[in-house]
């Protein structure tokens, strides 16, 4: 099947370009899960970070490496400023949990972790550790959500 070229998104236009043969199903319906206990949702984003940066020093000088080295304090500050915007709108109309900021300082916080890392000492296993992440989302939720997720489910346990 070939889609609408107004549809075509950039990977389907990569798959077809490469020659493979894209199947679109609009009645498919997707679950997608974020971890709901705050070690997870930390680690998560420390290993997103340290592959971010492995990625991006390889293609770097030693030099932009070392700079790299020495901004990753302020990359927390940096993002929460740019955020804090959309933060204080969602606080102001109640929307947002009473500790949003201080979560969110903690994953920015553990992202330049990662970032760190991946500047230091590369990619290491992460990218290993991130798949099976990937492929067992859900023993990463915190008991009511994880209730929650089987009670949609339809009383499944979610381990298939």
């Amino acid at each position: 099947m070939r889609p609408d070229e107004k549809q075509t998104l950039p990977l389907h236009r990569l798959l077809l370009d490469g020659g493979r043969v894209l199947y679109l199903q609009p009645e498919a319906k997707s679950a997608h899960l974020n971890p709901s206990r705050l070690a997870s949702a930390l680690a998560e984003v420390c290993l997103y970070g340290r592959l971010y940066a492995a990625n991006r020093a390889r293609a770097g000088s030693v030099w932009r490496r070392l700079a790299c080295i020495a901004a990753v304090p302020l990359i927390p500050w940096l993002r929460l400023r740019r955020l804090l915007p959309t933060v204080r709108y969602l606080c102001a109309q109640r929307r947002a949990p009473r500790h949003t900021v201080l979560a969110l300082l903690l994953v920015l916080v553990a992202s330049a972790c990662g970032e760190l890392m991946g500047y230091t000492l590369g990619a290491g296993g992460a990218a290993a550790v991130l798949g099976r992440f990937e492929l067992n989302r859900h023993e990463h939720l915190s008991a009511s959500d994880w209730r929650l997720f089987a009670a949609q489910r339809g009383g499944r346990d979610g381990s298939e």
